[in-house]
């Protein structure tokens, strides 16, 4: 009798389990931000998302930086000489609602979201032959998120898959391979 009790429990127990996945549906979960909006929802906002590649500590004269943002209406490149930022290359591109919403679903997939915020003085100094690599989820002046990693290895706050959300940003930007810095970073 015991026997029948045991299977019987584990039999609802089973039904219960298949009725909750299949009205769960079979999508994985949304990616939401520190302040509990999905990712992609800030498709129709003025939001912007931005990637730093800043190059190696080096001499002033020598030190570059790229700067990649993303927003509903335009991909922009920015590439900066010294440690104080000085533009010396520029590119903007038209883009749409529908390729902003399709790159933060993207990034939401990516676990952009997944880190511990941060302050810029986090990363300084880190990976001093290396790259540093900011992520920031901006909305008008302020800061949603801030995340950073490196190409060494070592301490970053950046937890979703780097490299790919690396591949993805500089993929918002034709030719970007042919911007002069862009592989000596």
């Amino acid at each position: 009798m015991f026997r029948y009790l045991v299977g019987f429990g584990i039999t609802v127990g089973l039904i219960i389990l298949l009725v909750i996945m299949l009205f769960s549906g079979g999508d994985s979960p949304k990616t939401t931000t520190p302040t509990g909006k999905p990712l992609d929802s800030y498709a129709n906002t003025d939001a912007e998302l931005r990637m730093t590649i800043d190059g190696p500590v080096n001499a002033n004269e020598d030190h570059r930086q790229i700067q990649i943002i993303v927003d509903r209406d335009h991909t922009a490149v920015n590439v900066f000489k010294g440690y104080d930022q000085d533009v010396i290359q520029t590119q903007s591109f038209a883009n749409s609602e529908n390729g902003f919403s399709a790159f933060l679903h993207s990034l939401a997939l990516l676990n952009f979201n997944k880190g511990e915020s941060s302050t810029k003085a986090g990363e300084v100094g880190h990976c001093a032959t290396g790259r540093r690599y900011v992520f920031e989820l901006v909305e008008g002046s302020r800061t949603i998120e801030r995340y950073w990693a490196t190409s060494c290895n070592g301490p970053h706050t950046y937890q979703g898959n780097l490299q790919m959300t690396v591949e993805l940003f500089e993929r918002q930007i034709p030719n970007y391979n042919d911007i002069p810095t862009s592989n000596s970073i």
